[in-house]
């Protein structure tokens, strides 16, 4: 591992980016909180879930994701993404579950996710 390996501190911070899925193409904020927490702002929804560090530049994430509007899209989303981050872009993809109100499973879509950060938290200096 190299010096500016030792550094790396996730994907901490706030970012901006794409989501694509079934044909559409949606911008989102996410959040990457230090104790694992992740949350998911977007112009129709919002979410929190977790994330986790999967390696040197990489993490992967799932948020239950709910609808402002609860007449378009009564039930939740649960997205599960598997990214790798780089000079402060990440990449990812991974199968999104549609849940109905009562928790069933009512269908899935494959989404492949961009995301670009802003204000990144400063790496800690030993």
């Amino acid at each position: 591992m190299t010096a500016a390996d030792t550094t790396y501190i996730g994907p901490l911070g706030q970012w901006q980016g794409t989501v694509t899925h079934d044909e559409h193409t949606d911008e989102f904020a996410l959040t990457f909180a230090a104790d694992g927490t992740v949350s998911l702002r977007t112009p129709f929804s919002t979410g929190e879930g977790t994330w986790t560090p999967t390696g040197a530049r990489s993490f992967s994430y799932t948020i239950k994701e709910v609808f402002d509007n609860r007449n378009v899209m009564p039930g939740w989303i649960a997205i599960n993404v598997d990214a790798t981050h780089y000079e402060g872009t990440y990449t990812g993809s991974g199968l999104c579950y549609i849940h109905a109100p009562d928790g069933t499973v009512v269908g899935s879509t494959f989404a492949h996710v961009t995301g670009h950060q802003h204000n990144p938290p400063e790496p800690a200096r030993s």
